[in-house]
């Protein structure tokens, strides 16, 4: 990949006792249907992606912001809102990803045979705004603009392609695995993991932190330090989880819960 990050070594303190806190319960809101993707816009606003293939925003504090509704009535498997101008929205089920406007709520949709790729497990969104694509145990990082793919790299075998929950960019390629932990993939290697016990679930970037949800609780890693707290949640059955500031929004099915983390 073009930018590239040095080396830096992982504490991690996720096998202790989870450090003291207090939850104080904000709000909850419920969308109806099952959130199955989720992402914190430029702005600070929370959006979710659903499995009827609708979005929906949320000012930071829950209250609801705004909902589109998609042209494909399939569940979101990754959603993008750092855009400040459009949403990128990727279907597993349906081989497809889209661009939402945010002014006329117009999608523009694309078919990923038309980039010769066959089906895809998930998708990130770079930067440069071309778009990486994990298929198996493929990474292809594609050009949007003429339909082209830059390159073609397959996973070493250590990495279980099947328990990937999640993929997104941040100079490097990040890859959670519910397996091993995280993983972090830079110029076609593997550079380093966070070990993150029993796997993870779903994982959630915050500016310099790496906000995680797995089988040992609620991990926060600063991306600088390499040093991970662990945190207990308010609650044990949530299966998202979104950091914003000191403000969490948990996902549990169809609903959304907001805390402040009081330390």
């Amino acid at each position: 990949m073009v930018r590239k990050l040095s080396f830096f070594l992982i504490a991690i303190n996720f096998f202790g006792v989870p450090l003291a806190q207090e939850w104080t319960f904000i709000q909850k809101q419920d969308v109806g249907q099952n959130v199955t993707s989720a992402d914190i816009g430029s702005l600070g606003k929370l959006f979710v992606g659903t499995e009827r293939g609708n979005v929906y925003s949320f000012q930071q504090d829950g209250t609801p912001d705004k909902h589109f509704s998609s042209a494909i009535f399939q569940p979101i498997t990754d959603i993008d809102a750092s855009n400040s101008l459009r949403i990128f929205a990727f279907y597993k089920s349906a081989n497809q990803f889209e661009y939402l406007d945010r002014f006329t709520a117009l999608p523009r949709t694309y078919q990923l045979e038309d980039f010769g790729l066959g089906r895809a497990d998930h998708a990130a969104l770079d930067a440069d705004g071309t778009l990486w694509f994990l298929s198996g145990s493929t990474l292809f990082h594609v050009n949007v603009f003429n339909y082209s793919i830059l390159s073609e790299q397959v996973l070493p075998n250590r990495v279980h392609a099947d328990s990937i929950t999640d993929v997104a960019v941040d100079h490097r390629i990040i890859l959670s695995d519910m397996q091993e932990g995280i993983r972090f993939w830079d110029d076609g290697q593997l550079t380093s993991d966070i070990r993150h016990g029993g796997g993870v679930a779903a994982f959630h970037l915050s500016g310099d932190e790496l906000v995680a949800l797995g089988t040992q609780g609620l991990l926060i890693t600063n991306l600088r330090t390499g040093i991970t707290e662990n945190f207990s949640p308010p609650l044990q059955d949530f299966n998202r989880v979104l950091k914003m500031g000191s403000v969490f929004a948990f996902v549990q099915g169809s609903q959304i819960f907001w805390y402040r983390l009081e330390e």
